[in-house]
């Protein structure tokens, strides 16, 4: 068997799981291609179930599966290249959200704040590797993480996991919106106080028309000029920030500072931890990649990229300023044409960000009204390029209306999402891979690297219930305080 890098090593010699009694024969890391049963008391009908059921784990009725007849995942329209794959994780994982990663290190202190960089970015990529792993050696035709619970636990895991991970994309999308209403505001505004619902329209405007876009692929190119846009928007702040004088009577730490809580550490730390979230993405990235097999090269890239301009822009900030680094970067650009640039950028960073999570959880939409019309009317012959793309088009205007109407309405929308955010933060990167990869290969009787067995279930059994039970905890007890807080100003 083939352990560690999985990107171009083939193996001829069966590997033979003696608990299962099955042996398993991998041509290739990336092809299981055959499953024979050895049991004394076996039949053809279980040796043809078993092959089955590796050609099509996910199951005909998979949470999210798509109709083979016409589809748009043909191999002719796998059209997304390494470079583009990588492109993709980072415009969904590497997001504004750097540009309060000096303010975590300020408050862990060198040794830690570095330490966390570093473990957490080669996590996500160990992360990734894993989920790689199931697809290429375990289940080929899983595309999402609810078919991937499907196929390795039963469907209503399944489909439990896809409703909470189309539940994050959903609520992510009005939170895009304001996030975008924001930059714009910094960006337009004269000065006076920003009406931010005006804002929003207007930065709502163009996704009218990108949402078109009905593939990742077609975004790709778009998620390149946006992390190109956020390393600007660190440069410019960072300049700006080492060019001002320093606040007087800064100091740094080796350690965690002495004033610091458990709950305070924690809470830095975990800005680390979820600054490279963004696994839940990577089956919907893989399906559409030319070559599955360089997937490897494109998280791993991606998560360098992100380990230098995490470790760069939060160092040098806190080299100068210390103690007094700022909550948010963009904060302490002073007014001027490098803060309307750096706020521009901003913005054309979040429309990204926005078009990558509407663009799946619209997919799934779409793809679940076209099967259940087939499956109504199947002698009916298949829905026009029009009818199509009208349907899409209403799905994507509808979900936009439903975001804005969200953003603007609902109170304490922000603190709701990140509650979600701390429910399920800590599934998408730690828990969901490693039980995907234990229980896959123990199905198939794929035998382990100790050393892969032992990560995975410190991802399964410590990391992931610890982050979930804690980081909901301060989530709840943050939404209670503010609850309070307006109830007594009412």
């Amino acid at each position: 068997m083939v352990s560690g890098n999985d990107a171009s090593t083939n193996s001829n010699n069966p590997t033979v799981s003696d608990e299962s009694h099955t042996v398993i024969v991998e041509t290739s890391v990336f092809h299981i291609d055959s499953s024979i049963s050895t049991s004394p008391s076996g039949s053809k009908q279980k040796e043809s179930g078993k092959n089955d059921a590796i050609k099509n784990p996910a199951g005909p009725s998979a949470a999210g599966s798509l109709p083979d007849a016409s589809d748009e995942y043909a191999e002719h329209l796998k059209t997304c290249s390494w470079p583009s794959a990588s492109y993709l994780i980072l415009g969904e994982t590497f997001g504004t959200g750097v540009l309060g990663l000096p303010k975590a290190m300020a408050n862990l202190g060198w040794v830690f704040g570095i330490a966390s960089i570093i473990l957490f970015g080669l996590a996500s990529r160990y992360s990734g590797q894993l989920l790689y792993r199931v697809k290429t050696r375990c289940f080929p035709n899983i595309m999402s993480y609810g078919e991937a619970g499907n196929a390795t636990a039963n469907f209503t895991v399944g489909r439990v996991l896809a409703f909470l991970i189309q539940l994050n994309w959903f609520l992510l999308m009005p939170y895009y919106l304001v996030a975008g209403a924001t930059s714009l505001s910094s960006a337009l505004s004269d000065g006076s106080s920003p009406v931010i619902w005006q804002y929003t329209l207007i930065f709502a405007a163009p996704l009218l028309l990108l949402t078109q876009l009905k593939s990742l692929s077609s975004i790709s190119w778009l998620s390149g000029l946006s992390t190109l846009s956020i390393i600007a928007v660190c440069v410019i702040a960072v300049a700006t920030i080492l060019s001002s004088p320093a606040p007087p009577d800064t100091s740094v730490s080796i350690g965690i500072p002495a004033n610091a809580t458990f709950f305070d550490t924690y809470t830095d730390m975990s800005s680390f931890i979820f600054a490279f979230q963004g696994q839940d993405m990577h089956y919907e990235i893989m399906r559409e990649m030319k070559q599955v097999s360089n997937y490897p090269r494109a998280y791993t890239s991606a998560s360098i990229v992100m380990i230098l301009a995490y470790g760069g822009v939060s160092a040098a900030i806190y080299s100068v300023w210390g103690d007094k680094a700022p909550d948010f970067l963009l904060d302490a650009i002073p007014d001027g044409p490098w803060k309307i640039t750096a706020a521009a950028l901003s913005t054309f960073h979040v429309l990204v960000a926005y078009l990558l999570v509407s663009q799946p959880l619209v997919d799934k939409l779409y793809r679940a009204m076209l099967t259940i019309a087939a499956a109504k009317n199947p002698s009916s012959p298949p829905c026009s390029s029009l009818t199509r793309s009208i349907l899409w088009g209403g799905l994507t205007t509808l979900t936009l209306l439903l975001g804005l109407l969200i953003a603007n309405i609902i109170p304490f929308f922000n603190d709701f999402q990140n509650l979600l955010g701390a429910l399920l933060g800590s599934l998408i990167v730690f828990g969901a891979p490693a039980f995907f990869f234990l229980r896959g290969y123990k199905i198939l009787g794929i035998r382990k690297a100790w050393l892969d067995t032992a990560l995975a279930c410190i991802f399964l059994f410590l990391i992931f219930p610890f982050c979930t039970v804690l980081g909901t905890y301060l989530s709840v007890d943050s939404i209670l305080l503010k609850w309070l807080h307006h109830d007594a100003a009412v």
